[in-house]
């Protein structure tokens, strides 16, 4: 009898301790790495805030009197890359018509480039326009420009 209480009151052996206390670490690493890839992923507004980029130059071709093309010159001076998700001019989303074969989108830190917008279903022609850009993560440059004729 005493021997049975004996081997009851027995420490747990080291291998178990062992086993036991790496399993709960990885458990637990295994959940802190879960969850700051989804706090990562969830809140992408951090990244917007190294988002920096100008309008350098807009310019506009016309046909007669009437606006058919529009180009809108980027430079990302900023840490991350950005790409251009909406192109407003005057509050009209003209995003749709951006000349694909012509425009770039997407833009490392240091890169510039043109997006080029086809404008002539629009029958807009000179005037002071107000042209935004947006990017995915929301970051929007608005510049005014005053497209002349000839």
């Amino acid at each position: 009898m005493l021997r049975s209480v004996a081997r009851w009151r027995r420490a747990v052996s080291p291998l178990i301790s062992d086993v036991l206390l790496t399993g709960i670490v990885v458990v637990a690493m295994t959940l802190l790495l879960t969850w700051a890839t989804w706090y990562a992923y969830s809140h992408p507004s951090k990244m917007a805030v190294k988002e920096r980029f100008a309008i350098e130059h807009v310019w506009f071709n016309f046909t007669g009197p009437v606006i058919t093309e529009a180009g809108v010159y980027i430079y990302n001076f900023g840490k991350v890359s950005i790409t251009v998700d909406r192109v407003y001019i005057n509050d009209v989303d003209v995003t749709d018509d951006i000349v694909t074969d012509e425009s770039k989108l997407s833009y490392a830190p240091g890169e510039s480039g043109k997006v080029v917008i086809d404008l002539s279903d629009y029958n807009w022609g000179e005037g002071t326009y107000w042209v935004k850009v947006v990017t995915e993560r929301g970051t929007h440059v608005q510049k005014v420009v005053t497209a002349l004729a000839g």
